[in-house]
Protein backbone atom coordinates (compact mmCIF):
# COMPACT_ATOMS: atom_id res chain seq x y z
CA UNK A 1 0.00 0.00 0.00
CA UNK A 2 0.92 3.67 -0.58
CA UNK A 3 1.99 4.99 2.69
CA UNK A 4 -0.23 7.08 4.15
CA UNK A 5 2.25 10.13 4.80
CA UNK A 6 2.91 10.25 1.08
CA UNK A 7 -1.00 10.30 0.63
CA UNK A 8 -1.12 13.37 2.79
CA UNK A 9 1.45 15.29 1.57
CA UNK A 10 0.29 14.98 -1.89
CA UNK A 11 -3.18 16.15 -0.77
CA UNK A 12 -1.34 19.19 0.89
CA UNK A 13 0.43 19.73 -2.34
CA UNK A 14 -2.06 19.33 -4.91
CA UNK A 15 -4.39 22.11 -6.27
CA UNK A 16 -7.90 21.01 -6.70
CA UNK A 17 -9.22 24.17 -9.09
CA UNK A 18 -5.94 23.44 -11.17
CA UNK A 19 -6.80 19.79 -11.40
CA UNK A 20 -10.37 19.79 -11.59
CA UNK A 21 -10.25 22.71 -14.02
CA UNK A 22 -8.11 21.01 -16.59
CA UNK A 23 -11.31 18.90 -17.06
CA UNK A 24 -14.57 20.96 -16.35
CA UNK A 25 -14.45 24.70 -17.03
CA UNK A 26 -14.09 26.25 -14.23
CA UNK A 27 -15.56 30.23 -13.18
CA UNK A 28 -14.89 32.06 -10.22
CA UNK A 29 -17.96 32.89 -8.14
CA UNK A 30 -16.89 34.73 -5.02
CA UNK A 31 -14.47 32.41 -3.03
CA UNK A 32 -15.18 29.74 -4.60
CA UNK A 33 -15.50 28.07 -8.49
CA UNK A 34 -18.46 26.60 -10.16
CA UNK A 35 -19.07 24.10 -13.11
CA UNK A 36 -21.57 22.30 -14.72
CA UNK A 37 -21.72 19.25 -12.83
CA UNK A 38 -20.26 16.41 -14.91
CA UNK A 39 -22.52 13.37 -12.68
CA UNK A 40 -25.92 14.65 -13.51
CA UNK A 41 -27.71 16.65 -16.33
CA UNK A 42 -27.32 19.46 -14.78
CA UNK A 43 -28.98 22.73 -16.34
CA UNK A 44 -27.48 25.34 -13.78
CA UNK A 45 -24.15 25.58 -12.92
CA UNK A 46 -24.49 22.89 -9.16
CA UNK A 47 -20.95 22.30 -9.33
CA UNK A 48 -18.26 24.10 -6.55
CA UNK A 49 -14.66 23.64 -5.82
CA UNK A 50 -13.87 25.28 -2.88
CA UNK A 51 -9.81 26.20 -2.56
CA UNK A 52 -9.68 26.97 1.19
CA UNK A 53 -10.64 23.63 2.30
CA UNK A 54 -9.56 21.51 -1.16
CA UNK A 55 -12.69 19.64 -1.66
CA UNK A 56 -15.94 19.97 -4.01
CA UNK A 57 -19.18 19.27 -3.55
CA UNK A 58 -22.50 19.18 -6.16
CA UNK A 59 -25.59 20.89 -4.54
CA UNK A 60 -27.24 18.98 -7.15
CA UNK A 61 -26.73 15.00 -6.92
CA UNK A 62 -24.53 15.87 -3.73
CA UNK A 63 -21.19 14.50 -5.13
CA UNK A 64 -18.72 15.35 -3.21
CA UNK A 65 -15.01 15.14 -2.14
CA UNK A 66 -11.16 16.18 -2.99
CA UNK A 67 -9.26 15.71 -5.61
CA UNK A 68 -8.92 12.22 -5.32
CA UNK A 69 -12.71 11.53 -5.40
CA UNK A 70 -13.09 13.64 -8.29
CA UNK A 71 -10.28 11.68 -10.66
CA UNK A 72 -11.91 8.55 -9.09
CA UNK A 73 -15.36 8.99 -10.36
CA UNK A 74 -14.63 11.38 -13.64
CA UNK A 75 -12.26 8.79 -14.90
CA UNK A 76 -13.62 5.77 -13.45
CA UNK A 77 -9.80 4.89 -11.87
CA UNK A 78 -9.03 2.96 -8.86
CA UNK A 79 -7.22 5.30 -5.56
CA UNK A 80 -3.89 3.86 -6.52
CA UNK A 81 -3.69 4.95 -10.15
CA UNK A 82 -5.42 8.52 -9.30
CA UNK A 83 -2.59 8.88 -6.76
CA UNK A 84 0.23 8.11 -8.97
CA UNK A 85 -0.59 10.09 -11.69
CA UNK A 86 -1.11 13.03 -9.12
CA UNK A 87 2.34 12.35 -7.31
CA UNK A 88 3.99 11.93 -11.04
CA UNK A 89 2.49 15.50 -11.96
CA UNK A 90 3.30 16.88 -8.31
CA UNK A 91 6.95 15.80 -8.11
CA UNK A 92 6.28 13.13 -5.28
CA UNK A 93 7.83 10.13 -4.64
CA UNK A 94 5.37 6.88 -4.52
CA UNK A 95 6.66 3.73 -3.56
CA UNK A 96 4.69 0.72 -2.32
CA UNK A 97 5.75 0.61 1.36
CA UNK A 98 3.98 -2.99 1.61
CA UNK A 99 6.37 -4.22 -1.55
CA UNK A 100 9.50 -2.38 -0.60
CA UNK A 101 9.47 -2.72 2.92
CA UNK A 102 10.47 1.09 3.77
CA UNK A 103 8.58 3.99 4.15
CA UNK A 104 8.72 6.24 0.32
CA UNK A 105 10.40 9.05 0.34
CA UNK A 106 8.97 12.62 0.58
CA UNK A 107 9.60 16.02 -0.39
CA UNK A 108 10.08 17.00 3.06
CA UNK A 109 13.69 16.52 3.28
CA UNK A 110 13.87 19.53 0.80
CA UNK A 111 11.46 21.65 2.23
CA UNK A 112 13.72 21.33 5.60
CA UNK A 113 17.03 21.87 3.27
CA UNK A 114 14.85 25.18 1.80
CA UNK A 115 14.00 26.22 5.17
CA UNK A 116 17.37 26.01 6.99
CA UNK A 117 18.89 27.81 4.29
CA UNK A 118 16.71 30.44 4.31
CA UNK A 119 17.03 30.79 8.43
CA UNK A 120 21.72 30.36 7.04
CA UNK A 121 21.19 33.50 4.73
CA UNK A 122 18.71 35.39 6.95
CA UNK A 123 21.14 34.82 9.69
CA UNK A 124 24.08 36.63 7.59
CA UNK A 125 22.33 39.36 6.02
CA UNK A 126 21.90 41.07 9.66
CA UNK A 127 25.14 39.71 10.95
CA UNK A 128 28.62 41.04 9.99
CA UNK A 129 29.53 39.39 7.00
CA UNK A 130 25.64 40.83 5.43
CA UNK A 131 27.12 44.44 5.11
CA UNK A 132 28.00 44.57 1.36
CA UNK A 133 23.99 43.39 1.21
CA UNK A 134 22.51 45.55 3.31
CA UNK A 135 24.74 48.49 1.66
CA UNK A 136 23.27 47.36 -1.96
CA UNK A 137 20.00 46.60 -0.83
CA UNK A 138 19.77 50.83 1.17
CA UNK A 139 21.31 51.74 -2.57
CA UNK A 140 17.74 50.00 -3.61
CA UNK A 141 15.60 51.69 -0.97
CA UNK A 142 15.01 48.41 0.46
CA UNK A 143 14.49 49.37 4.24
CA UNK A 144 15.11 46.85 7.17
CA UNK A 145 10.97 45.97 8.32
CA UNK A 146 10.66 45.59 4.25
CA UNK A 147 13.89 43.19 3.94
CA UNK A 148 12.56 40.96 6.87
CA UNK A 149 8.97 41.18 5.63
CA UNK A 150 9.93 39.52 2.48
CA UNK A 151 12.74 36.93 4.35
CA UNK A 152 15.50 38.46 2.42
CA UNK A 153 19.18 36.91 2.78
CA UNK A 154 22.78 37.05 1.79
CA UNK A 155 24.78 34.10 0.57
CA UNK A 156 28.37 34.64 1.54
CA UNK A 157 30.58 34.49 -0.96
CA UNK A 158 32.49 31.47 0.15
CA UNK A 159 32.11 28.28 -1.92
CA UNK A 160 31.37 26.27 1.39
CA UNK A 161 29.31 28.77 3.35
CA UNK A 162 25.82 27.31 3.48
CA UNK A 163 27.65 23.98 2.61
CA UNK A 164 29.22 23.46 5.68
CA UNK A 165 26.97 24.97 8.11
CA UNK A 166 23.94 22.87 6.82
CA UNK A 167 25.83 19.47 7.08
CA UNK A 168 26.57 20.67 10.41
CA UNK A 169 23.11 21.14 11.49
CA UNK A 170 22.77 16.92 10.23
CA UNK A 171 20.81 17.88 6.93
CA UNK A 172 22.39 15.22 4.83
CA UNK A 173 24.66 16.85 0.98
CA UNK A 174 22.42 14.76 -1.02
CA UNK A 175 19.31 16.47 0.04
CA UNK A 176 21.04 19.39 -0.58
CA UNK A 177 21.61 18.74 -3.73
CA UNK A 178 18.02 17.72 -4.71
CA UNK A 179 16.98 21.11 -3.31
CA UNK A 180 19.26 23.32 -5.48
CA UNK A 181 21.21 24.59 -3.05
CA UNK A 182 24.37 23.15 -4.07
CA UNK A 183 26.04 22.70 -7.48
CA UNK A 184 28.16 19.19 -8.31
CA UNK A 185 32.26 20.12 -9.18
CA UNK A 186 33.86 18.10 -11.28
CA UNK A 187 37.08 20.16 -10.00
CA UNK A 188 39.69 18.63 -7.87
CA UNK A 189 38.64 18.85 -3.83
CA UNK A 190 34.82 18.59 -3.03
CA UNK A 191 32.84 17.89 -5.29
CA UNK A 192 29.93 19.85 -4.10
CA UNK A 193 30.03 23.67 -3.63
CA UNK A 194 27.24 26.53 -2.66
CA UNK A 195 25.39 27.53 -5.81
CA UNK A 196 24.89 30.70 -4.89
CA UNK A 197 27.58 33.01 -3.88
CA UNK A 198 27.95 36.71 -3.24
CA UNK A 199 24.05 37.39 -3.81
CA UNK A 200 20.92 38.85 -2.14
CA UNK A 201 18.54 35.75 -1.54
CA UNK A 202 14.91 36.44 -2.63
CA UNK A 203 12.92 33.25 -1.38
CA UNK A 204 10.10 31.90 -2.99
CA UNK A 205 7.12 30.78 -0.62
CA UNK A 206 4.28 28.53 -0.66
CA UNK A 207 0.93 28.62 0.45
CA UNK A 208 2.49 27.61 4.04
CA UNK A 209 4.97 30.62 3.68
CA UNK A 210 7.60 27.99 3.99
CA UNK A 211 10.62 28.25 1.68
CA UNK A 212 10.88 26.38 -1.85
CA UNK A 213 13.06 27.79 -4.02
CA UNK A 214 15.29 30.47 -4.38
CA UNK A 215 16.65 33.58 -6.26
CA UNK A 216 19.83 35.01 -6.06
CA UNK A 217 20.87 38.82 -7.19
CA UNK A 218 24.76 39.06 -7.40
CA UNK A 219 25.91 42.10 -5.27
CA UNK A 220 28.04 44.36 -7.85
CA UNK A 221 31.75 43.58 -6.87
CA UNK A 222 31.10 40.62 -4.66
CA UNK A 223 29.79 38.31 -6.54
CA UNK A 224 31.30 35.00 -7.61
CA UNK A 225 33.08 36.20 -10.81
CA UNK A 226 32.77 38.68 -14.00
CA UNK A 227 30.43 36.89 -16.44
CA UNK A 228 27.83 35.19 -13.41
CA UNK A 229 24.72 36.36 -14.37
CA UNK A 230 22.82 39.53 -12.52
CA UNK A 231 20.22 37.11 -11.51
CA UNK A 232 20.39 33.36 -10.38
CA UNK A 233 17.69 31.07 -10.17
CA UNK A 234 17.37 27.87 -8.65
CA UNK A 235 17.20 24.78 -10.92
CA UNK A 236 13.57 23.27 -10.51
CA UNK A 237 13.13 20.44 -7.86
CA UNK A 238 10.23 18.66 -7.06
CA UNK A 239 8.71 21.91 -4.98
CA UNK A 240 10.09 24.53 -7.23
CA UNK A 241 8.69 25.50 -10.42
CA UNK A 242 9.78 28.58 -11.59
CA UNK A 243 6.41 28.91 -13.72
CA UNK A 244 4.23 27.95 -10.86
CA UNK A 245 5.10 30.02 -8.27
CA UNK A 246 4.40 33.87 -7.74
CA UNK A 247 7.17 36.06 -5.78
CA UNK A 248 5.30 37.91 -3.36
CA UNK A 249 1.94 36.45 -3.25
CA UNK A 250 2.09 35.13 0.49
CA UNK A 251 2.96 38.64 1.20
CA UNK A 252 0.27 40.19 -0.69
CA UNK A 253 -2.55 37.73 -0.07
CA UNK A 254 -4.71 39.78 2.52
CA UNK A 255 -3.87 42.92 0.07
CA UNK A 256 -5.15 40.99 -2.73
CA UNK A 257 -8.17 39.89 -0.78
CA UNK A 258 -9.02 43.49 0.55
CA UNK A 259 -8.94 45.03 -2.71
CA UNK A 260 -9.62 42.33 -4.92
CA UNK A 261 -6.60 43.69 -7.31
CA UNK A 262 -3.30 42.48 -7.94
CA UNK A 263 -0.48 44.20 -9.57
CA UNK A 264 1.57 42.23 -11.28
CA UNK A 265 5.29 43.25 -12.28
CA UNK A 266 7.81 41.45 -13.69
CA UNK A 267 11.18 41.73 -11.09
CA UNK A 268 11.47 41.04 -7.54
CA UNK A 269 12.80 44.29 -6.22
CA UNK A 270 10.23 46.04 -7.85
CA UNK A 271 7.38 43.72 -6.39
CA UNK A 272 9.35 44.63 -2.89
CA UNK A 273 9.65 48.40 -3.94
CA UNK A 274 5.87 49.03 -4.67
CA UNK A 275 4.85 47.17 -1.30
CA UNK A 276 7.15 49.68 0.59
CA UNK A 277 5.74 52.05 -1.17
CA UNK A 278 2.17 50.89 -0.03
CA UNK A 279 0.91 49.17 -2.72
CA UNK A 280 0.88 45.64 -1.09
CA UNK A 281 -1.31 43.76 -3.77
CA UNK A 282 1.87 43.61 -5.83
CA UNK A 283 3.12 40.60 -6.69
CA UNK A 284 6.18 39.88 -9.34
CA UNK A 285 5.85 37.08 -12.11
CA UNK A 286 9.79 36.69 -12.35
CA UNK A 287 9.90 37.99 -15.84
CA UNK A 288 7.45 38.87 -18.56
CA UNK A 289 6.40 34.86 -19.48
CA UNK A 290 3.61 34.96 -17.05
CA UNK A 291 1.94 31.51 -17.18
CA UNK A 292 -1.32 29.90 -16.65
CA UNK A 293 -0.98 28.46 -13.44
CA UNK A 294 0.31 32.12 -12.00
CA UNK A 295 -3.02 33.33 -12.90
CA UNK A 296 -4.42 31.04 -11.30
CA UNK A 297 -2.71 31.30 -8.42
CA UNK A 298 -3.55 34.99 -8.13
CA UNK A 299 -7.01 34.69 -8.89
CA UNK A 300 -7.29 32.20 -6.44
CA UNK A 301 -6.20 34.71 -3.74
CA UNK A 302 -8.50 36.85 -4.62
CA UNK A 303 -8.14 39.25 -7.47
CA UNK A 304 -10.41 40.05 -9.20
CA UNK A 305 -8.98 42.77 -11.60
CA UNK A 306 -5.16 42.50 -12.53
CA UNK A 307 -2.80 45.54 -13.58
CA UNK A 308 0.09 44.60 -15.40
CA UNK A 309 2.47 47.00 -15.04
CA UNK A 310 5.90 45.87 -16.43
CA UNK A 311 9.15 47.44 -17.89
CA UNK A 312 9.40 49.70 -20.50
CA UNK A 313 11.99 47.88 -22.64
CA UNK A 314 11.12 45.73 -25.73
CA UNK A 315 9.88 42.69 -24.09
CA UNK A 316 8.09 44.11 -21.73
CA UNK A 317 6.16 46.64 -24.15
CA UNK A 318 5.27 43.64 -25.77
CA UNK A 319 4.39 41.35 -22.98
CA UNK A 320 1.10 41.80 -22.50
CA UNK A 321 0.31 40.94 -25.97
CA UNK A 322 1.85 37.15 -24.90
CA UNK A 323 0.15 36.16 -22.06
CA UNK A 324 -3.34 38.13 -23.10
CA UNK A 325 -4.82 34.45 -24.80
CA UNK A 326 -3.72 33.19 -20.91
CA UNK A 327 -5.65 36.38 -19.26
CA UNK A 328 -8.96 36.14 -21.62
CA UNK A 329 -8.87 32.90 -21.07
CA UNK A 330 -9.19 33.45 -17.42
CA UNK A 331 -11.85 35.37 -17.26
CA UNK A 332 -9.64 38.11 -15.58
CA UNK A 333 -10.08 41.57 -15.92
CA UNK A 334 -6.87 43.34 -16.90
CA UNK A 335 -5.53 46.57 -17.29
CA UNK A 336 -2.21 47.23 -19.00
CA UNK A 337 -0.37 50.36 -17.49
CA UNK A 338 3.19 51.90 -18.89
CA UNK A 339 5.46 53.90 -16.89
CA UNK A 340 5.81 57.60 -18.84
CA UNK A 341 9.02 59.01 -20.49
CA UNK A 342 10.64 57.49 -23.39
CA UNK A 343 13.73 55.89 -21.80
CA UNK A 344 12.98 52.30 -20.72
CA UNK A 345 12.37 51.87 -17.02
CA UNK A 346 11.33 49.83 -14.50
CA UNK A 347 8.74 49.88 -11.74
CA UNK A 348 11.55 50.24 -9.02
CA UNK A 349 13.61 52.80 -10.76
CA UNK A 350 10.70 55.14 -11.42
CA UNK A 351 9.81 54.95 -8.28
CA UNK A 352 12.86 56.17 -6.65
CA UNK A 353 13.27 58.55 -9.42
CA UNK A 354 9.54 60.54 -9.83
CA UNK A 355 8.01 59.53 -6.43
CA UNK A 356 4.96 57.42 -5.35
CA UNK A 357 2.17 60.29 -6.92
CA UNK A 358 3.83 59.83 -10.66
CA UNK A 359 3.76 55.67 -10.25
CA UNK A 360 0.25 56.24 -9.12
CA UNK A 361 -0.93 57.94 -12.02
CA UNK A 362 0.78 55.66 -14.02
CA UNK A 363 -1.94 52.87 -12.92
CA UNK A 364 -4.64 54.99 -12.79
CA UNK A 365 -4.18 55.44 -16.15
CA UNK A 366 -4.20 51.80 -17.06
CA UNK A 367 -5.76 50.79 -20.21
CA UNK A 368 -8.03 47.74 -20.55
CA UNK A 369 -6.95 44.94 -22.00
CA UNK A 370 -9.07 44.28 -24.91
CA UNK A 371 -8.48 48.36 -25.63
CA UNK A 372 -5.00 47.67 -25.38
CA UNK A 373 -4.79 44.63 -27.70
CA UNK A 374 -7.52 46.79 -30.70
CA UNK A 375 -5.19 50.23 -30.28
CA UNK A 376 -1.97 47.79 -30.83
CA UNK A 377 -3.30 46.19 -34.10
CA UNK A 378 -4.31 49.18 -35.80
CA UNK A 379 -1.09 51.06 -34.54
CA UNK A 380 0.96 47.95 -36.22
CA UNK A 381 -0.98 48.41 -39.72
CA UNK A 382 -1.99 52.20 -39.53
CA UNK A 383 0.50 54.19 -37.98
CA UNK A 384 -2.01 55.41 -36.15
CA UNK A 385 -4.43 57.10 -38.59
CA UNK A 386 -8.27 57.98 -38.40
CA UNK A 387 -10.78 55.23 -38.60
CA UNK A 388 -12.23 56.71 -42.15
CA UNK A 389 -8.56 56.49 -43.58
CA UNK A 390 -7.69 53.16 -42.67
CA UNK A 391 -8.36 50.98 -45.88
CA UNK A 392 -10.32 47.86 -46.76
CA UNK A 393 -7.19 45.98 -46.86
CA UNK A 394 -5.59 47.38 -43.51
CA UNK A 395 -9.12 46.63 -41.80
CA UNK A 396 -8.87 42.89 -42.66
CA UNK A 397 -5.42 42.63 -41.70
CA UNK A 398 -6.09 44.24 -38.00
CA UNK A 399 -9.74 41.66 -37.96
CA UNK A 400 -6.92 38.56 -38.55
CA UNK A 401 -4.18 40.20 -35.63
CA UNK A 402 -7.13 40.13 -33.34
CA UNK A 403 -8.88 36.83 -34.31
CA UNK A 404 -6.81 34.60 -31.63
CA UNK A 405 -7.49 37.38 -28.73
CA UNK A 406 -11.07 36.91 -29.44
CA UNK A 407 -11.12 33.33 -29.66
CA UNK A 408 -9.51 33.44 -26.37
CA UNK A 409 -12.34 35.03 -24.67
CA UNK A 410 -15.08 33.01 -22.88
CA UNK A 411 -17.98 32.89 -24.76
CA UNK A 412 -20.81 34.64 -24.30
CA UNK A 413 -20.81 38.29 -23.10
CA UNK A 414 -16.87 38.97 -22.78
CA UNK A 415 -16.66 37.38 -26.19
CA UNK A 416 -19.44 39.67 -27.70
CA UNK A 417 -18.68 42.77 -26.02
CA UNK A 418 -15.38 42.36 -27.13
CA UNK A 419 -16.58 41.97 -30.72
CA UNK A 420 -18.70 44.79 -30.49
CA UNK A 421 -16.01 47.24 -29.48
CA UNK A 422 -13.75 46.26 -32.69
CA UNK A 423 -16.56 46.35 -34.82
CA UNK A 424 -17.43 49.99 -33.74
CA UNK A 425 -13.97 50.83 -33.59
CA UNK A 426 -13.30 50.09 -37.30
CA UNK A 427 -16.55 50.91 -38.39
CA UNK A 428 -17.68 47.45 -39.18
CA UNK A 429 -21.13 45.50 -39.24
CA UNK A 430 -20.90 42.83 -36.60
CA UNK A 431 -22.36 40.51 -38.79
CA UNK A 432 -19.29 41.16 -41.28
CA UNK A 433 -16.64 41.03 -38.34
CA UNK A 434 -18.15 37.65 -36.90
CA UNK A 435 -18.16 35.86 -40.29
CA UNK A 436 -14.17 36.92 -41.01
CA UNK A 437 -13.34 35.88 -37.38
CA UNK A 438 -15.66 32.66 -37.80
CA UNK A 439 -14.10 32.23 -41.22
CA UNK A 440 -10.51 31.95 -39.23
CA UNK A 441 -11.70 29.61 -36.49
CA UNK A 442 -12.51 27.17 -39.32
CA UNK A 443 -16.56 27.22 -38.85
CA UNK A 444 -19.65 28.71 -39.99
CA UNK A 445 -20.53 32.00 -39.12
CA UNK A 446 -22.80 33.23 -36.57
CA UNK A 447 -22.41 32.27 -32.73
CA UNK A 448 -24.54 34.56 -29.88
CA UNK A 449 -26.58 36.95 -30.91
CA UNK A 450 -25.46 40.28 -30.76
CA UNK A 451 -26.63 42.16 -27.62
CA UNK A 452 -28.94 45.43 -27.92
Amino acid sequence: MIPGAVIEELRARIDPVEVIGRRLELRKTGSSFSASCPFHADKTPSFRVYPDSRRFKCFGCGARGDAFEFLQRFEGKDFKTVVRELAAEAGVAVEDGARRGVAAPTTGAIERACEAALAHWTGRLWGPEGEPARKYLASRGVDEPTAKRFRLGYAAREWHDLHSALVAQGIPEDDLLRAGLLRESTSKGPLAHDRFRGRVMFPFLDGRRRAVGFAGRIIPATGDGAQAPKYLNGPETPLFRKGHLVFGLAEAAAAIRSTRRAIVVEGYLDAIALAQAGRQETVAAGGTAVTEHQLSLVQRSGAEELVLLFDTDAPGLEAPAQVAPALLKAGLSTRIARLPGAAAADPDSFLRSHGLRALEAAIDAAVPLTEWLLERAIASRTAKAPTKAISVEQKLLIVRDLRPFVAAAPAGLPRALFEQRIARRLELYIIALRAELARGRGRPAGGESWPR
